[in-house]
């Protein structure tokens, strides 16, 4: 989570949605600061900020839960820089890494498995849900994952600045051509269509998809405890091995 006290706005990073390309411009060019950790959620903040945080525009990015999902696979396939396997990325030595990932990376890597597969394994019972829906409804502005550097252009018109550069994506990842990444109707309407649904009003330039209602149901009676769940994890969230982020170069989390 970004902060400017001198241009009044948060910038809250949800994961796999382009976080580290804005963290790292609002730092470099905009005044901005870390309060708290990079992916801290906004009802966390509340319980701790002492200022006014409705004297500040407050804004974070929309992007489609399959390509969040697309990406987390790449991720997890390819391993980059060994986050998966080297034990001092895991959390439960002071790292950001949680065991079910790093389970996930070594049975993809191992058994060579498809994003459809990957998909099964991952979404059974249990629709998808992301931090998106915790802090939607106290976003001033949503930008567009798709659209990302024309809205925050406009973001930045908001709060009175001019863009300073163009947007130089941090940590992306690419997807590979040697695989399919086609999801089936019938896991979208399940595991994906109750997210969008839910988060309809949020999400910009929405189109309805084709929901299960029974799945739906699922999602809304889990939803609390879910993210009750997430919010838990705030306080293990840390830039320790963060590869964008040295706590040494830029982390000021001082609440003010």
């Amino acid at each position: 989570m970004i902060i400017s006290h001198k241009h009044k706005y948060i910038f809250v990073g949800i994961p796999f949605s382009a976080s580290s390309t804005i963290s790292k411009e609002l730092l470099e060019n905009y005044d901005g600061e870390f309060i708290l950790n990079k992916h801290t959620n906004i009802p966390t903040l509340l319980n701790e900020f002492k200022g006014n945080i409705n004297e500040y525009f407050v804004f974070g990015i929309y992007r489609s839960p399959i390509e969040i999902i697309k990406s987390r696979y790449n991720k997890l396939r390819n391993n980059p820089e060994n986050r998966f396997s080297d034990e001092k990325f895991a959390r439960k030595n002071g790292g950001y890494v949680s065991e079910k990932s790093r389970k996930f990376s070594k049975l993809i890597r191992e058994n060579d498995l498809t994003f459809l597969e990957y998909l099964k394994l991952n979404y059974k019972l249990l629709p998808y849900n992301n931090e998106f829906t915790i802090n939607a409804p106290y976003l001033n502005f949503i930008l567009d994952f798709n659209n990302l550097e024309n809205d925050f252009e406009l973001v930045l018109r908001k709060i009175g600045l001019k863009m300073a550069t163009n947007l130089d994506k941090t940590n992306s990842t690419k997807k590979r051509s040697d695989i399919d990444y086609n999801v089936p109707e019938s896991i979208i309407s399940k595991y994906f269509a109750p997210f969008l649904k839910y988060n309809s009003k949020y999400i910009p330039h929405y189109s309805e998809p084709k929901v299960n209602y029974f799945f739906y149901l699922v999602f809304l009676l889990t939803n609390k405890m879910r993210a009750k769940r997430t919010l838990s994890a705030d306080k293990y969230r840390t830039l320790k091995n963060d590869l964008h982020f040295s706590e040494n170069k830029f982390l000021r989390n001082k609440i003010k």
